[in-house]
């Protein structure tokens, strides 16, 4: 029998929900490919997505449930930057653990 008991267990994730966001990433990646978009969020600052969050929560709050530039739930655009912000943060870690390292 294969050990599992320190691997993480991916059946906790909404994968109809995650394939949202993948489609979302696509879209945007496709719209914006004569701009390089390729993978763009990760060089971009943090901060670039932080506000985005935050303007998505804010619209979301004030009662927009669907986005009217990508026709696309709101909530989708608040995941998919948490996820860059999430991503950012743990680049920023990972970086501070290799200074400290060495």
């Amino acid at each position: 029998m294969k050990d599992s008991k320190n691997k993480v267990n991916l059946k906790y994730i909404p994968f109809d929900v995650l394939e949202e966001v993948a489609k979302l990433f696509q879209e945007n990646a496709e719209k914006h490919k004569e701009k390089g978009y390729d993978f763009e969020w990760k060089k971009a600052e943090p901060d670039e997505y932080e506000q985005a969050l935050l303007r998505h929560i804010s619209s979301y709050i004030q009662g927009e449930k669907v986005d009217p530039d990508s026709s696309r739930l709101t909530a989708l655009h608040i995941l998919a930057n948490s996820m860059i912000v999430c991503y950012h943060e743990l680049e920023r870690v990972k970086n501070e653990q290799r200074k400290r390292k060495n």
